[in-house]
């Protein structure tokens, strides 16, 4: 009777172990400033870091929330799905985004702290 879910199953990432000081000093070029790189075969498709206190909420293609909750300092999400999907990061300045290990810019997305942004 259990299906295989029709949408993507979003799951917090969560590093190995507590991050160490000289791998967030020397950052892969391709990750956001402050995310550990993510470990070779991972499925995370999204890492969302917290420098300070933010709120962040993940829409799936169908306006559905798959993801939304509060992040505190020095918490690190990932989530894995399928594109397209629309984010919406309360307090920008205080967060770090990377999609398929990119660092991704807010500054152009953000109004009044809050970022929207469609991942494709």
């Amino acid at each position: 009777m259990s299906a295989a879910p029709s949408t993507p199953v979003l799951a917090p990432y969560v590093p190995a172990g507590p991050a160490s000081a000289v791998a967030l000093a020397q950052p892969p070029a391709a990750s956001a400033p402050g995310l550990p790189p993510l470990p070779p075969g991972s499925s995370v498709t999204i890492q969302i870091a917290a420098i300070e206190t933010s709120w962040v909420e993940v829409r799936d293609s169908r306006g559905k929330v798959v993801f939304g909750r509060q992040l505190e300092a020095g918490e690190i999400a990932g989530l894995e799905g399928v594109f397209p999907m629309r984010v919406k990061i309360g307090n920008a300045a205080g967060t770090t985004l990377s999609v398929r290990g990119q660092a991704v810019d807010l500054a152009p997305v953000t109004r009044d702290n809050v970022a929207r942004l469609e991942l494709k």
